[in-house]
């Protein structure tokens, strides 16, 4: 009896995705034995639960492919910012670590036996879900690029700007979270450093710790880093700076990366650019999940529309009662109800613009549209409001052919509005 794993999922045979195919190829030398099956038990760190496969050889080559996706997009979930904690993170429900075990099955009809766990393997997952056309002829250094190991590796966000001069757009008053991934091989996140600048010129620099029981294991982690989260002081931030306040207004942008213990960068230098808009409207800032796995910001600040819409239900009655003298005639008031309405469910919805976007924000913020979870984040308490984009269908635009161009989003509250029953 032998089990052979032929092929390994996207990325090798440490970290994939989890909302991508999974899939292993494995061989036996028993094929020509009757009735014979390949078996995968699959198990995960996440429950006790584990997931037994049983699948037919294929009669071309003699060899199986697992599909585990079905099953792993489950075991999964996401880690919005909703405490709002500045410091690292551990973001427990975006990765988990399996364990898949090969076996087989044959025999005669009367006595068919298994043989399990004659090959397996391990295997980290994150709650990612990257576009076919960016791995299909690189399954294996795909995942790399996002895992922080011994060379500079991506945050989790896919925002087309990312260089000095045009950096993430944040205001003064934003909240912003960096996600990124560690595989647990090779890599020790020991720190973050911030350097903030004014006219061209570094003028403070910000550290701060990362925690013993989040370096150099394998999980999604979470940092805080917006304008407003660096203004946070207290125990919640445990950073060191060169100048107090660590930032003020007059910062015109600053850069975040990840170091090791050497203070070697193991990350891209990401930066972000301090741009306020003028508006006398309310602006909102949005929070959506990524195809990466982490979450994304963005602030629409023009013509945000509310409107509500109300389910109403409705019984008759009789319109009149009997008086209350010793000789009771029918009474009618104007006051009296023949149709009451008894169940009132409101519906919120909220239409936001933002201002002018440029091309490749306007690529990007197809995200937006399309993500399952999307929030209004309250910058001042760090509440997330969950909220429902409706768009079905959203246009890119281009330069060429739309010279200035903005997006505006349509959405739904999460949680209806009740009124009283009569």
């Amino acid at each position: 009896m032998a089990i052979t794993i032929q092929q390994y999922p996207i990325g090798g045979q440490y970290i994939t995705m989890a909302h991508n195919p999974v899939e292993y190829v494995v061989s036996s030398n028993n094929t020509a034995q009757p009735n014979f099956k390949y078996i995968a038990d699959l198990s995960w760190t996440s429950g006790t639960t584990s997931v037994r496969y049983i699948q037919g050889a294929d009669p071309t080559n003699g060899r199986c492919r697992f599909d585990l996706s079905s099953v792993l997009r489950n075991v999964v979930t996401y880690d919005p910012p909703v405490d709002a904690l500045n410091d690292f993170y551990d973001c427990k429900n975006s990765y988990s670590t399996l364990t898949i075990k090969f076996g087989e099955q044959y025999g005669p009809t009367s006595a068919i036996t298994n043989y399990v766990n004659l090959q397996s393997d391990g295997m980290y997952i994150w709650n990612a879900c990257i576009p076919i056309n960016r791995w299909w002829n690189n399954q294996t250094t795909v995942p790399e690029l996002y895992s922080v190991k011994d060379y500079k590796s991506k945050f989790l966000t896919d925002y087309p700007f990312r260089v000095q001069d045009n950096g993430i757009k944040v205001c003064y008053n934003d909240r912003h979270f960096l996600y990124f991934l560690q595989s647990g091989i090779n890599d020790d996140v020991y720190q973050v450093k911030i350097e903030l600048y004014k006219s061209g010129s570094v003028w403070n620099t910000i550290y701060w710790d990362c925690p013993a029981a989040i370096n150099k294991t394998k999980n999604v982690v979470r940092i805080g880093v917006g304008p407003l989260n660096l203004q946070t002081s207290g125990t919640e931030l445990n950073y060191f700076s060169s100048q107090s306040p660590c930032i003020d207004e007059d910062v015109e942008y600053y850069s975040v990366v990840l170091l090791d213990d050497k203070a070697t960068e193991l990350t891209e230098t990401l930066f972000f650019s301090i741009n306020c808009e003028c508006t006398w409207e309310t602006p909102y800032r949005l929070c959506f999940l990524n195809s990466l796995g982490g979450y994304d910001f963005f602030n629409f600040n023009w013509n945000s529309k509310k409107s509500s819409s109300y389910e109403k239900s409705y019984f008759k009655r009789k319109a009149w009662s009997w008086s209350s003298d010793a000789s009771p005639t029918v009474s009618y008031r104007s006051n009296y109800r023949g149709k009451v309405q008894y169940s009132t469910i409101a519906t919120d919805r909220l239409q936001l613009t933002s201002g002018w976007i440029t091309e490749e924000e306007s690529a990007w913020l197809e995200e937006l549209i399309s993500s399952p979870d999307v929030y209004i984040l309250d910058n001042e308490t760090g509440q997330l409001t969950a909220v429902t984009v409706t768009d079905t269908q959203y246009d890119y635009k281009t330069l060429e052919y739309d010279q200035l161009f903005n997006l505006t989003v349509n959405l739904e509250f999460a949680h209806n509005r009740y009124r009283q029953s009569l």
